[in-house]
């Protein structure tokens, strides 16, 4: 709307419906145009020439000042507008406010003027036209013209502005995406250093366990959970505060001023509560929960990108503490994260380096008590920190692909070793190597390839050689997977199914399977001897294991207790700290040594 003028006369309205028809092949639309003169006779002349026009249909309006009609267009959508005769420069800007009403403008001008007809055009007008030169079809082709440009214009502003939108925002929720997300919060990072007052908060929060619901029930129907879920944080969130898509089921919230961290953890809170109702999706009844992670910003000195990773490393720290909660980002995190990242650094020196250590850890008949084997274990002996843990390395070699290479030389290690190992104990039955396959390792579709090569340039026997894959990894593609179990199982290499009780592989699936071996997790190991449930979930998987014809390896075994009661259950094949930890080579060898003179 334009700024208020104040009042002014407005001269009662003449209006006149030029319909004309002669000789047309094809009409246009009915204009509603405009014509701003202070003469009467100006207008009687122009209502004429328009009369003259073979193929447009126009409604005139007809107003004496430019002020009043800059009201009107404000008021009411006019396709066309014709000015006459403007030179005051109070004119001029009026003229600038008509053409901001997004209404073309055509001035007339008394005689010819390029000089004020430049001027005019400056001003926004769409043409201008001398009174000498007038004519019907003229001023048609001109008004015609006028029209038809603005109305392309307006047909690629409005395109633009989708383009533009598309960019900025989530096709499926209509959200902010990541891009507007990090505008926003380098703008409120830039207030905030010119404020010493002023604080933010950034929060990220993930639906938990949302691929369950998408590939039970579809994808449709999680979009529609997403959907809806949007909503309801929108709704539960201030006018000032702005929530973002990042992709799939994660979602960002810059809470815009805040005067403590309370108020960001009582958001936090009723941000989760309100995911926490019952969703009504597709008719599904779905309850979902939430993991949050927020940081409160007060120093502003962190780049977007930083303020984020800060929320999303809580948001993890969130899920790790059993799902459904927030943590705030603090000091600890902040230095754990940089030690990760240190970690990550110094892990792609160490894999250039090969600084990588195979520990072994011995694997006995369970009946025999005799040397069967060991399984291969990575280790990192890092120049400051000493051996670090691989639960602190392993998902970050996960999430950076450098898990590939440092699976490759640990395969490449084991059978090494192992066939160096068989070679100098030729009167004993030789020794198999268990290697653990992660899921980037298994699904990037090198894992023939690689343990060919080991095979070829080690020497080792196929069949002394044991990969050992999760059921949670074995189900991400089953069938996929399948595919790569029977090539290996065709080259006489044995596949084990590891930790096996605490995934959701289906029983149907396992029968059919090119698996030899189960490993019972230690968690029910360690609970054998009490009669628990547990205790009965390892039974089960022993009887299961003997029904399929396949081998069962415990590992945990850390008493004679647990080992007495396995090996009356029938349990093939034991390891655990009652033998030995996982230990160097060095160790291993000396420790098959004592036992072959013992």
């Amino acid at each position: 709307m334009l700024p208020p003028f104040g009042r002014c006369t407005r001269v009662p309205v003449r209006s006149s419906d030029v319909r004309l028809s002669r000789g047309l092949t094809t009409r246009m639309a009915e204009l509603q145009v405009l014509i701003v003169t202070s003469d009467p006779d100006r207008f009687v002349q122009l209502e004429l020439l328009c009369e003259s026009w073979p193929t447009l249909r126009a409604k005139l309006t007809w107003e004496t000042q430019l002020r009043p009609a800059a009201i009107a267009i404000g008021e009411r959508r006019y396709d066309v507008a014709i000015v006459d005769d403007i030179a005051d420069l109070d004119a001029f800007e009026l003229l600038r406010l008509v053409a901001d009403q997004g209404c073309p403008v055509l001035v007339l001008f008394a005689s010819h003027d390029a000089v004020v007809g430049e001027s005019v055009l400056e001003a926004g007008a769409a043409d201008w036209l001398a009174e000498r030169d007038l004519t019907g079809p003229l001023l048609e082709r001109a008004v015609h013209y006028a029209h038809e440009r603005d109305r392309v214009v307006a047909l690629l502003r409005r395109s633009q502005e989708r383009a533009r939108h598309r960019a900025n925002h989530d096709g499926l929720t209509g959200l902010a995406n990541r891009t507007t997300f990090l505008d926003r919060v380098e703008q409120v990072i830039s207030y905030a250093r010119t404020s010493s007052d002023y604080r933010f908060c950034v929060m990220v929060l993930d639906v938990d366990r949302f691929k369950v619901i998408n590939e039970s029930l579809g994808h449709e129907i999680g979009d529609q959970l997403i959907v809806e879920a949007a909503q309801r944080l929108k709704g539960a969130l201030r006018e000032q505060d702005l929530l973002a898509r990042l992709g799939g089921d994660e979602f960002a919230v810059v809470l815009d001023g805040v005067d403590n961290l309370a108020t960001a953890e009582t958001i936090a809170t009723a941000l989760q509560r309100k995911c926490g109702k019952p969703f009504y999706v597709g008719g599904h009844t779905l309850r979902i929960s939430t993991s949050l992670g927020l940081t409160y910003v007060e120093d502003a000195v962190a780049s977007p990108e930083e303020v984020l990773r800060e929320a999303d490393s809580a948001m993890y720290g969130a899920k790790s503490r059993g799902r459904s909660c927030y943590v705030v980002y603090g000091d600890e995190m902040r230095s754990q994260a940089m030690r990760l990242f240190d970690l990550e650094s110094e892990m792609r020196l160490a894999v250039e380096s090969r600084e990588f250590e195979v520990f072994y850890q011995p694997i006995y008949d369970a009946g025999t008590m005799t040397l069967i084997g060991c399984e291969a274990l990575v280790r990192w002996r890092h120049a400051r920190h000493g051996l670090v843990s691989p639960a602190e390395f392993i998902p970050i070699a996960e999430e950076t692909g450098l898990i590939v290479e440092i699976g490759q030389q640990v395969l490449q290690q084991a059978c090494d070793q192992v066939a160096r190992w068989n070679s100098e104990r030729a009167s004993h039955p030789p020794l198999s190597v268990s290697v653990n396959l992660s899921a980037v390792q298994f699904h990037k579709g090198v894992v023939v390839k690689h343990v060919a090569e080991a095979l070829e340039s080690s020497g080792l026997a196929p069949n002394s050689l044991h990969l050992e894959i999760t059921e949670s990894l074995l189900m991400q593609e089953i069938d996929a997977s399948v595919r790569v179990l029977a090539e290996l199982q065709a080259r006489g290499i044995s596949v084990d199914l590891d930790d096996f009780g605490t995934g959701y592989s289906s029983l149907s699936y396992l029968a059919d399977l090119p698996v030899s071996r189960l490993k019972i997790d230690r968690a029910f190991v360690s609970a054998i001897t009490e009669g628990s449930g547990r205790a009965k979930i390892a039974q089960a998987i022993i009887s299961l294991a003997h029904s399929l014809d396949l081998d069962v390896t415990a590992e945990g075994v850390e008493n004679e207790e647990q080992l007495a009661v396995l090996q009356v259950l029938g349990c093939q094949h034991v390891q655990g700290f009652l033998f030995s930890p996982p230990v160097p080579a060095r160790d291993f060898e000396k420790l098959w040594r004592d036992r072959a003179c013992a």
